[in-house]
């Protein structure tokens, strides 16, 4: 009882209420920096991720339709995993005016599983679409139309298949620097691939499945596939399919993990400078109290109870002032 009175007389000081607020406004910055930094580190990895396709890529240099590794998806675990498909290869497509070589790819209708394509349609309008062309259409880079002399709604061949042009993509989410992709794109759908007859024995052509779900099943699938891929089929994440991206994920972690240890420092420096105020002030009153017979063990007690209620309760509120602040704050920084 003592101590709480004590310490009632004491938060009428105007050194203590000081160092109240400071432990309230340090433990405030310290959790909204972290909570920052950790949804910037999200935000980051999940559109980096948009980048490679997926959260796990298998590439292969031939067909995976009959890859022995299927097998594996069927099991329970891997039910919730979402998965698309494409396969890009060089082609010519042939004109009155140029034989162009474009790059082209196939993709089924659940691609892209991140991200989505930014395409232009006939009336000149661009849109943001969640899945490739659908069965029957082409989609092309801007580039195909201008070396082709045709226009949106005009058909090209594309092997042994005639289809319209109906979208120019300008924005394809996945599209590496990998030599043939520097040629203008051609898209369309899988479901047109085999009439078109343009792959066959000895085609240079990339098949890549992608994959997104939690990070603890990818980890599990990626654990139980390495094992058994063959020498011409790879696993690609964002650590080695896209070092370009690893390497930004890397600076902007250590940006953030410095920016985070700066507001602690900050903040421990201001508790530090208010305690010294407020003990220098206490020296005196405590030495009374020795003198009135209190033992330095019933101070230690007294002090230990006092400064818990007071970190307690300042954490406390510091923690729900700092959160919620910052909770909206940051969606406007991540969406400007």
């Amino acid at each position: 009882m003592q101590s709480f009175q004590y310490w009632a007389r004491q938060s009428r000081r105007a050194s203590f209420r000081i160092l109240f607020v400071a432990l309230v406004l340090a433990v405030a910055a310290i959790s909204s920096v972290g909570v920052f930094s950790a949804r910037i580190e999200a935000a980051l990895v999940r559109d980096a991720s948009q980048m490679l396709g997926g959260d796990l890529v298998i590439e292969s240099k031939r067909n995976t339709a009959n890859a022995p590794w299927l097998s594996i998806l069927d099991k329970p675990e891997y039910a919730t995993l979402k998965q698309a498909e494409s396969v890009v290869f060089p082609s010519v497509v042939p004109s009155e005016r140029v034989d162009l070589l474009v790059s082209l790819k196939a993709v089924n209708n659940m691609y892209p599983l991140r991200g989505q394509l930014t395409v232009r349609n006939a009336q000149g309008q661009d849109e943001k679409v969640s899945s490739g062309p659908p069965q029957g259409e082409l989609w092309v880079d801007q580039g195909v139309l201008g070396s082709l002399d045709v226009q949106l709604g005009d058909s090209i061949q594309v092997g042994e298949i005639t289809r319209p042009v109906t979208r120019v993509i300008l924005v394809e989410p996945d599209r590496g620097g990998g030599f043939v992709n520097f040629a203008p794109r051609v898209m369309m759908n899988t479901a047109d691939l085999e009439e078109s007859r343009l792959l066959g024995l000895g085609s240079r052509a990339t098949w890549r499945i992608y994959f997104t779900g939690a990070q603890p099943v990818i980890n599990q699938l990626i654990s139980e596939l390495t094992p058994v891929l063959s020498p011409v089929e790879e696993i690609e994440t964002l650590e080695n399919g896209r070092p370009e991206v690893s390497g930004t994920l890397e600076r902007a972690n250590d940006f953030l993990a410095m920016a985070a240890l700066i507001g602690t420092m900050v903040a421990c420096v201001g508790i530090a400078l208010v305690a010294h105020l407020f003990a220098k002030e206490q020296a005196s009153e405590l030495a009374v109290l020795k003198s009135l017979g209190y033992t330095p063990k019933r101070l230690l007690r007294m002090w230990a109870v006092g400064m818990g209620m007071l970190t307690l309760g300042a954490g406390v509120l510091g923690v729900a002032w700092g959160g919620p602040r910052i909770g909206g704050s940051w969606r406007f920084w991540l969406n400007w």
